[in-house]
């Protein structure tokens, strides 16, 4: 179009005049669809000038990105192309280089339309922007950013209404168009940006482009937009949240103790917004996560209303009114997804009410589903719980508690929570709450925010709960997860229970768990001001204490740093220390270090710094190791590198650099890049320090093993003087020339040289090093030291090679990776040449000590990197291989045997793909190949490949090696063997021959290329031949899968007779599905001792089939005495749940043979002749159990046997009988009650989850119909 305009202005037509009036004769020129309404538009269009980010300015900007400027809160973001939420490890644990940011995702090929997807309140937009900026400010990028919001637009505006009008201009545009989620009416926009596209695309322009939209509108709305990859971005990870956090709230942060709760808020920015405005209000962390949820809620769909939605009309009660319904019906379903069916039923079928909750922004959809939830479980459970305050108080006693056993529904324990501290204190369901809590279950009212609850209630649960739980069961205070230690402590912090505390820590009567539980809890106190004088000199009583064993000391010391009751007080921790100077175990230790971890002076402890640090690498041993690992190595390291006087960090320098600490310094050491910098720090203060580094580095060894790390240091340093002079004064040159051209530059050239100089160091030793500058350094430097060297007198033998000659050399070696493949198909050749290499050398034998001279001569001149001349390979390879070292006889090889040159020459291709050289094998190489693979193919004698011996045991003849090479050939290029020899060979699959290490005929089966013969073959090698192990179980393998059923007589005899040992599980499955024949299994079950035994076994097991016998066989290998199946025939027993299973299990155990437990999980087991076993296991596993990780599954099974026979009412009462009279037995005889009680409460906790209901939908629905409506 533009042609056509240019063409019609610039052209000499005459004016166009009216018609009927004279000389109005004009040519008439078509221009379609052209539209412009101003003279800029017209100006646009007629413009032969592209804009570029040369030809446009800072001026410009406002037009294409508007007023954006960088923003103090940008955080790079991290994106995936699935929605997944972050898991405890990675979310805390965070890579920051290995991110994929929108910046990266733009530049990737390919990526030139994406979509962005997320959360409302996630940061798309500020991403839009921060990319826009970015693409501007970076003048390297030659993109031109245009960056729209588009939440505006209606069905009346143009796409291009919205953008810079002289977009067509851009020469490379990068369209950013953000707030399409919250267009009226998305689907006219989306049509809008389609044909918009087109046109780009019609017009062969230049161009990408980044949208952004929100998950759920997107999935219900916007799913029609085509062609764009999709990317969504993700949840801030916990340092990232906890920066931005601090950039709106401060340093006062850091001070914060964050539970999972608060956690729950730094994930996403918006949500950080409202906890950041909780703490600039009241200077502290909420208790009261419900507060939180409920302004996060409110502000979301306020702001959506008032900003996202203006034109849709957010129906904002409507939207709480059904989130509130959906939450309670899934809590009671214990579901956290529902789908648009029920959410029909739940408005009681009205779309419209559908339609508006779907725009609530508080809803994600699962991907490939229909399938929608809540985009965090807490919204879910806090709306359920606002629904539950809303009940009569009987009502909410229905919903929470399980049947009447005084127990709440476990399912609902976080609903709860919110529960507890949502309901008004004023209202009068409240206090009967409390009150039922207290008589049914006291400790959740830990979850109440403590202020809500009277300090005599706390005071008595927390101390209740202490005596129940620590004293009486001597668990500890954390064995039950569902209550933090923080939270419980927080809850009880009132002044009557630290007085009770620090009464059980003073009572050694007291069990260690209990005395560790109380300090445990007193780290989390909230201690008053007053109190702490008090505190301090009662804790260091406890620390000389020398009752107090070690675990119990280290807590106290977490305890006071927890506490910060050393913080600015040297003097208290100077008496800590003091205590432990004669203390070398890791244990203690390691809590020393966390101690003074944030110490604003580490060198005031430098000596138990320096101590422990040779104690945590092995330089010296401690006298009391636990053998734990308590990562003091990896505490002591953030310790070293705090440290600010030099001498200290020398101290320590002094064993990174020698071999006393070998892994620390190594290149993938975490500690390398900071140990460099503190190194150049300190280096920085003093340029001698260099020289004390070195002055540690006692011989060349150690300078080759560290001298990346030295490199890094001297270099960026700028000490190469002074580097270079201490080595060259220290070591000899050659010793150390490694090093000195990797950290050789122009001001220390002339030391090198007046030394070598000094030294009188011959010409090949010099040029040497001037080639090695050349390759570490640079070629100028290795110039000015030929000249510095030329001027001192000495000659140089060859050149400083310049580019060009290595350019020359590097065609060369091309040249020669070619040259060596083809002289390969030219036997004369390679004769001459191998013959003038035994002139040259007076037709001398050709030793291996004379070749490999000649090999290093020649790797020597050309580089080691280089392709070795294939005339002096050959001849190595004769000589090794073959012994053959004169002429006369190479020359016979060479000529009569000419596999030898075709193998070598498979060896060649093999190597050159290996290693990607690039290569051309001619169309006449490819004929002589073919024709070699021809001959031979008819000489080799087919039933000669294989010499059998006696057994199974076999030998080849060379005839195979020759197979192996035709079938290499076969399979690189395209030529015909004779159809009758390829099928001769299948009998030969997988024994190396061909690409045969693939699991299947296929390779050989397109060379046959006809199926039916290919399928009689393998037939009648199963049924006739003689096979090897190996080819016949990939015939087996063929005849299964194609179902060649005439195989199967011989195939079902290759099963039920296998080895002992050989395994084919896969194969008799294979069989039974296409055979059908059951019976096999039982053939295969003949001889207990074998695996295809078991493995049929497996089949019956899982077949639900025999019993009987399945049952008679497992018994019977057990009682054989033989160990290797044992754990098969136990698993049997437990699957079949024989009543039995049980005692045999322990008999295994008994023998030692705790795999049986590693191997089976045992879940479902239930069965029980008499509950008294109980007492067996308990003897078995916990009095007297095995140590490590198989002591711990037998724990383990224990305790999921006791939960399986928990779940009935008999069978409850039976396990609660056994493990009352252990507990009864225990506590008489003193002994420890911990895992006794522990069993007991797994056991109780079993029944009551048992008797919990899990409602379907229609059940849950018509509850919350009943009692909400």
């Amino acid at each position: 179009m533009k042609e056509k305009i240019y063409k019609f202005f610039e052209s000499n037509t005459p004016t166009v005049v009216i018609k009927e009036i004279e000389n109005s004769d004009v040519d008439v020129v078509i221009i379609e669809n052209l539209h412009f309404t101003t003279e800029d538009d017209l100006m646009g269009i007629l413009s032969k000038k592209k804009l570029s980010k040369e030809n446009i300015s800072d001026s410009d900007k406002s037009k294409f990105i508007g007023n954006l400027k960088p923003h103090e809160t940008h955080i790079n973001r991290d994106y995936g192309i699935q929605p997944s939420s972050t898991t405890p490890l990675s979310w805390f644990h965070h890579d920051e280089e290995s991110l994929r940011n929108l910046s990266s995702i733009t530049k990737e090929k390919g990526n030139n339309k994406v979509l962005i997807l997320g959360n409302a309140g996630l940061g798309k937009t500020h991403e839009l922007k921060h990319l826009a900026l970015e693409i501007w400010e970076d003048k390297s990028d030659p993109r031109i950013p245009i960056y729209s919001n588009f939440k505006n637009f209606t069905t009346q505006n143009v796409l291009e209404g919205f953008i810079y009008k002289k977009w067509k201009l851009i020469d490379n545009a990068i369209f950013i168009f953000d707030g399409i989620d919250e267009i009226q009416d998305i689907k006219d926009f989306i049509s809008k940006l389609q044909n918009f596209i087109i046109a780009l695309e019609r017009e062969d322009a230049i161009f990408s482009m980044v949208i952004s939209c929100r998950t759920n509108i997107y999935e219900s709305l916007a799913k029609s937009i085509s062609g764009f990859k999709i990317f969504y971005l993700k949840e801030l990870v916990y340092l990232q949240g906890k920066r931005l956090l601090k950039i709106w709230s401060g340093s006062i942060i850091d001070d914060f103790s964050f539970n999972q709760n608060h956690l729950n808020f730094l994930r996403n920015p918006f949500q950080i917004k409202r906890l950041s405005e909780y703490i600039n209000t009241h200077n502290k962390l909420p208790s009261n996560t419900a507060i939180l949820w409920k302004s996060y809620i409110d502000d979301r769909l306020s702001y959506d209303a008032s900003n996202k939605f203006k034109r849709i009309d957010l129906n904002t009660p409507l939207i709480k009114s059904y989130s509130k319904k959906i939450s309670l019906i899934n809590e009671l379903r214990k579901s956290n997804v529902f789908n648009p069916d029920q959410l029909f039923k739940i408005t009681k079928n009205s779309s419209s009410d559908c339609n508006e909750f779907m725009m609530n922004p508080l809803l994600d959809k699962v991907p490939a589903s229909e399938d929608w939830y809540f985009v965090h479980r807490n919204i879910q459970e806090y709306f359920a719980a606002l629904t539950i305050s809303d009940m009569e108080f009987d009502d909410i006693i229905d919903i929470i508690q399980i049947e009447n056993t005084g127990k709440t529904n476990p399912s609902l324990f976080n609903t709860i929570s919110f529960l507890l501290n949502i309901l008004d204190e004023t209202d009068e369901k409240y206090v009967p709450l409390i009150t039922w809590f207290l008589d049914n279950e006291p400790e959740l009212l830990f979850k109440a925010e403590g202020d809500r609850i009277s300090p005599d209630i706390r005071e008595k649960v927390f101390k209740n709960y202490f005596q129940k739980e620590c004293k009486e069961k001597t668990l500890w205070i954390s064995t039950k997860r569902s209550f933090s230690v923080p939270e419980i402590a927080i809850f009880g912090s009132v002044p009557n229970n630290l007085t009770y505390l620090l009464g059980e820590i003073e009572d050694k009567k007291n069990h260690n768990r209990v005395i560790i539980s109380a300090i445990n809890l007193l780290a989390f106190f909230d201690i008053p001001r007053n109190e702490i004088p008090k505190l301090k000199t009662f804790l260091i009583d406890c620390l000389r204490d020398p009752e107090y064993n070690i675990s119990i000391k280290s807590q106290i010391i977490d305890c006071i740093t927890k506490q910060k009751l050393s913080e600015n007080d040297d003097e208290y921790i100077d008496s800590i220390f003091a205590i432990f100077t004669k203390d070398s175990g890791n244990e203690i230790n390691s809590i020393l270090l966390y101690l003074i971890e944030d110490h604003p002076n580490p060198d005031r402890f430098f000596e138990f710094i320096y101590n422990e640090f040779l104690r945590a690498e092995g330089i010296q041993p401690r006298a009391n190791d636990d053998g734990v690992d308590r990562r003091n190595d990896y505490k002591v390291k953030g310790l070293i590198l705090k440290l600010e006087a030099p001498e200290n960090f020398l101290a320590i320098a002094k064993h990174l650099f020698s071999y006393e600490s070998k892994n620390i310094l190594t290149a993938h050491s975490s500690l390398l890049q900071s140990f460099v910098e503190k190194c150049i720090n300190l280096i920085e203060i003093d340029n001698s320090f260099i020289n004390n580094i070195l002055s540690y580095i006692k011989n060349d060894t150690l300078l080759y093993s560290r001298r990346s790390i030295l490199k890094s240091i001297i270099n960026r340093s700028g000490t190469n003087q002074r580097a270079i002079s201490h080595l060259l004064n220290n070591f000899t040159f050659d010793r150390i020339s490694f090093i000195l051209t990797s950290i050789l530059n122009y001001d220390s050239l002339n030391i090198v040289c007046e030394k070598m100089i000094e030294l009188g160091l011959t010409g090949e030793t010099v040029e040497r090093f001037r080639n090695n500058i050349a390759y570490d350094s640079n070629r100028e430097l290795a110039q000015r030291f030929e000249d510095i060297m030329g001027e001192k007198g000495i000659v140089f033998q060859s050149k400083l090679h310049s580019k060009e000659d290595k350019q020359n050399q590097e065609t060369a070696f091309l040249n020669r990776i070619q040259s060596n493949f083809d002289i390969l198909f030219q036997p004369d050749r390679i004769i001459a040449e191998i013959e003038a290499i035994f002139i040259d050398n007076d037709h001398i034998p050709m030793t291996s000590n004379l070749i490999h001279d000649m090999t290093m001569k020649w790797y020597n001149e050309n580089g080691h990197a280089g392709e070795l001349i294939k005339p002096l390979a050959v001849l190595q390879d004769l000589s090794n291989r073959h012994g053959i070292n004169q002429f006369d006889l190479v020359r016979e090889k060479l000529e009569s045997d000419e596999f030898y040159r075709m193998d070598e020459i498979m060896t060649v291709i093999q190597r050159y793909e290996k290693d990607q050289r690039k290569y051309t094998v001619s169309k006449k190489q490819k004929l002589i190949i073919s024709e070699w693979c021809e001959r031979t193919s008819k000489s080799i004698d087919l039933e000669k490949i294989i010499i059998w011996g006696k057994s199974k045991g076999f030998g080849l003849t060379e005839d195979f090696d020759k197979l192996k090479v035709i079938f290499f050939y076969l399979d690189h290029f395209s030529f015909i063997l004779d159809q009758s020899f390829l099928l001769d060979c299948v009998q030969f699959f997988n024994m190396g021959i061909s690409n045969f290490d693939n699991e299947n005929f296929e390779s050989l089966y397109n060379k046959i290329n006809d199926k039916d013969l290919f399928d009689a073959r393998v037939i009648d090698n199963v049924q006739h031949k003689r096979l090897t192990s190996f080819a016949l179980s990939r015939h087996v393998d063929y005849a299964l899968e194609n179902s060649l059923k005439q195989a199967y007589p011989k195939i079902r005899d290759y099963l039920t007779n296998l080895d002992a040992h050989h395994n084919e599980s896969k194969k008799l499955k294979l069989y039974l599905e296409r055979s059908s024949d059951s019976s096999v299994l039982k053939d295969c079950c003949t001889n207990i001792h074998s695996s295809i035994c078991w493995s049929a076994i497996e089949i019956l097991v899982e077949r639900k089939e025999e019993k009987v016998l399945c049952i008679q066989l497992a018994h019977e290998y057990l009682d054989s005495g033989k160990d290797i199946f044992i754990s098969n025939a136990i698993k049997v027993l437990f699957y079949w749940k024989e009543s039995d299973a049980i005692r045999e299990l322990i008999k295994v155990v008994d023998k030692g043979l705790l795999r049986v437990l590693s191997d089976n999980k045992f879940n479902d087991y239930d069965a029980v002749e008499s509950y008294d076993i109980i007492e067996e296991l308990y003897e078995v596993f916990y009095i007297s159990p095995t140590e490590g990780l198989e002591g711990n599954f037998g724990k383990t099974f224990t305790q999921t046997y006791i939960s399986n026979l928990s779940v009935s009412d008999e069978g409850y009462e039976g396990v609660q009988s056994v493990l009352q009279r252990i507990n009864t037995r225990l506590k008489d005889s003193g002994d420890d009650l911990f895992y006794i009680n522990l069993l007991i409460d797994k056991s109780k906790n079993r029944h009551v989850i048992s008797k919990s209901e899990s409602y379907n939908f229609k059940k849950a629905l018509k509850i919350v119909e009943q009692l909400c409506d």
